[in-house]
């Protein structure tokens, strides 16, 4: 079988790594690594190299010029994404498209695919994010492919509202999570060292991304970023916002922090790393959807602020909070509290952690006759 897979970011990559390492070792697949999106910007710390240090070879490299968070570059760099990848479908078909996530680069790959009838397994569907465009862009996605991989029941129930069939909806769990359970973390004092970090008595993860789907509203975006001063006990270890529309003045703040003793900026850790420095610290803040899956799996806490992971499944661990500077206040002070430990400490996560084995046995099963079209299931109307 020829399968295709795309990367476009450090965050599909970091949950697909393992499956693709798992898909390698079988003999019964021809397997290809695109890559494009934020992996070739400078911004974001050229993720790329991420994927070449686990020693998968990426078959086509679909570089962009640098990236601006303006709608018009997101525009611009969809047209550059359709363009290069559409030449390369020209010479090689494969049998089934493996994407994951709601990026709108990753959308771009799904629209070539769908125009060239080559059939799309799509891992993540059916989830819900109010506050981001990706939103929007998972839901076209879900709706162009014709196998979907879900973390959850309710994710499900989601799909077969979008008129999917509940046949080629398969509940397979997080692939986070499994990566999670085999990964060998690296100790304090290596990361300590790598990365110059000087941890306090108090550690977080910070990741705020642009919520898209309002207009950027820079009075609140300082009021959020004014923590690190307010909270100079705390280390907070910043890692960049992903490259959303306005994404660029979040820079900006970040430049003009990062200079505080009690801020340490990294591009990107690559997963890794990241998953160590996230088995270091005490929790996240900021909204980031690694709050919402990888944190909680290591029982750590999550300050998950405003509306950009809206409509997700949390976990206890995760408190959630306005997007104004006495919430946030708030919030930090009740995770480091003795009730939120003990949240903390009996929190129980119900997973079967083989992500990974039940996506491949399902493609191995792949029947391709039967997804050659699409058919909208409609649900029972009572009028």
């Amino acid at each position: 079988m020829n399968l295709l897979i795309s990367t476009v970011s450090r965050s599909d990559f970091g949950i697909l790594s393992n499956l693709i390492k798992n898909l390698k070792n079988k003999k019964k697949y021809k397997l290809k690594i695109i890559a494009t999106g934020e992996h070739y910007s400078v911004k974001m710390g050229n993720t790329y190299q991420e994927i070449l240090n686990r020693k998968i070879f990426i078959n086509n490299k679909i570089k962009l010029k640098e990236y601006t968070s303006s709608p018009l570059s997101v525009l611009k760099k969809s047209s550059e994404i359709i363009l290069k990848l559409s030449n390369y479908l020209k010479r090689y078909k494969p049998d089934l498209l493996l994407i994951l996530g709601d990026k709108y680069e990753t959308l771009m790959v799904a629209y070539c695919a769908f125009i060239n009838k080559i059939p799309i397994a799509h891992i993540h569907g059916g989830e819900k994010t109010i506050g981001s465009l990706d939103d929007t862009f998972r839901h076209q996605i879900s709706k162009m492919s014709n196998i979907h991989y879900v973390e959850k029941k309710i994710y499900k129930k989601r799909l077969i509202q979008l008129g999917e069939t509940a046949e080629n909806i398969i509940v397979c769990g997080s692939l986070s999570k499994e990566s999670l359970k085999n990964h060998d973390f690296h100790t304090k004092e290596v990361i300590a060292k790598k990365f110059k970090i000087n941890f306090f008595k108090k550690n977080m993860i910070f990741t705020y991304h642009p919520e898209t789907a309002i207009k950027i509203n820079k009075k609140k975006i300082n009021e959020i970023f004014s923590i690190f001063k307010n909270n100079p006990e705390i280390m907070f270890i910043v890692t960049a916002p992903n490259l959303d529309i306005g994404s660029d003045y979040l820079r900006v703040l970040i430049k003009k922090r990062k200079k505080l003793k009690n801020v340490k900026y990294i591009k990107s850790f690559g997963q890794d790393y990241y998953f160590s420095i996230l088995n270091i610290v005490d929790g996240i803040i900021g909204n980031s959807s690694s709050g919402i899956i990888e944190a909680p799996a290591l029982k750590k806490f999550t300050i998950n602020i405003g509306k950009r992971q809206t409509g997700r499944f949390f976990e206890k661990t995760v408190i959630n909070c306005l997007d104004n500077l006495k919430d946030i206040e708030k919030a930090i002070k009740f995770a480091y509290s003795k009730k939120f430990r003990k949240i903390q400490k009996n929190l129980k996560i119900k997973d079967d952690l083989i992500a990974s084995k039940v996506i491949e046995k399902s493609i191995r099963n792949f029947n391709f006759k039967q997804h050659q079209y699409k058919v909208f299931k409609d649900i029972n109307f009572n009028y």
